[in-house]
């Protein structure tokens, strides 16, 4: 059996190990918060790189469709130019057929003046003399040969103005075609400077908003990169933080539990003393007593003694009780 110094010491040795084990598990609580709190901002961070990267993604879908867009606007203005271009080779063969109806008209206007002498003829003029010589011959008395002539005169006038009558009709039809090839080849200059216009101005700042557009998108397509490799670092930490958590969890129920069973045997330890030391006053006091029996019965002895030779001696000191 232990003694109260064994006893003693061994609580001393116990009460040691449990301040060591509660200093332990308040360091291992104080690293626990640091680590939860890390764990949370961790948490945090991770949902703002994501919030960041599908800011990204949803400004690449925006890019993608405006893009689009875009080619769709150039092949529009593609399809425009060639249909431009198809119009002015259909005007250009028109205008080559109506210059090629002017000539012919010129042809037979340089005919009908030949049949004229090349003189300038009036039709009006030669209207009012029909009229005028028809008048007289109504008039005038007239014989088979004056006949003959006037007949052969009318048929000439007649003849003359028919003539005139065409020169007219082929001119106005030739300033007819002159003012459609003017329109034609009016429209002619207005379809190249369309043409020019797409292919020089809108179709260039298409191409380069689309150029543009792509180096942006190019841009947020390394930022997202870099936000992906952010992200993974972020979940290895958050990862990293949850095991240690979860260590320090561990670490710390089993620091509890090592203190509860230090605590415990330092308790049975206590008692022991409690126990050793209330058993050690009863022997002292055991001790005691029968060393003042010890001590009465021999004064009592004495007693007798001093009695037996003729002193005198009190009733006290011959019963006196240890």
């Amino acid at each position: 059996m232990l003694n109260i110094g064994e006893i003693e010491a061994k609580i001393g040795e116990l009460s040691r190990r449990l301040e060591e084990l509660r200093a332990r598990l308040s360091e291992l609580r104080a690293r626990r918060d640091e680590v939860r709190n890390s764990l949370e901002r961790c948490r945090s961070d991770i949902e703002a790189v994501r919030r960041e990267i599908e800011g990204r993604r949803s400004r690449i879908r925006e890019l993608n469709s405006k893009i689009g867009e875009l080619r769709n606007r150039l092949i529009a203005l593609r399809e425009e130019v060639s249909r431009l271009r198809d119009e002015r080779a259909r005007i250009r063969d028109s205008i080559d057929g109506l210059r090629a109806r002017v000539r012919r008209y010129r042809e037979l206007l340089r005919e009908l003046h030949q049949m004229l002498g090349n003189r300038a003829v009036d039709k009006d003029r030669i209207r009012e003399l029909i009229e005028r010589l028809e008048l007289e011959h109504e008039i005038s008395p007239t014989d088979m040969e004056r006949e003959r002539e006037f007949m052969r005169l009318i048929e000439r006038l007649e003849r003359e103005f028919m003539i005139a009558e065409l020169i007219e009709k082929v001119r106005d039809r030739i300033g007819q075609l002159q003012s459609d090839i003017e329109s034609r080849v009016s429209r002619l200059r207005e379809i190249s400077e369309n043409i020019n216009r797409i292919r020089s101005v809108e179709m260039r700042l298409v191409r380069e908003d689309i150029a543009r557009l792509r180096a942006e998108k190019r841009s947020v397509i390394e930022e997202l990169n870099s936000l992906r490799g952010r992200l993974s670092e972020l979940k290895d930490l958050r990862d990293s933080l949850k095991g240690e958590l979860s260590r320090l969890r561990d670490e710390i129920s089993r620091v509890r539990s090592e203190i509860s069973d230090v605590e415990g045997e330092l308790n049975k330890y206590r008692l022991l003393l409690v126990a050793a030391r209330k058993s050690a006053i009863l022997a002292e006091k055991r001790a005691l007593e029968e060393r003042l029996r010890r001590e009465a019965a021999e004064r009592r002895g004495e007693a007798l003694r001093r009695l037996m030779r003729g002193e005198r001696v009190s009733l006290d000191e011959l019963i006196e009780e240890g």
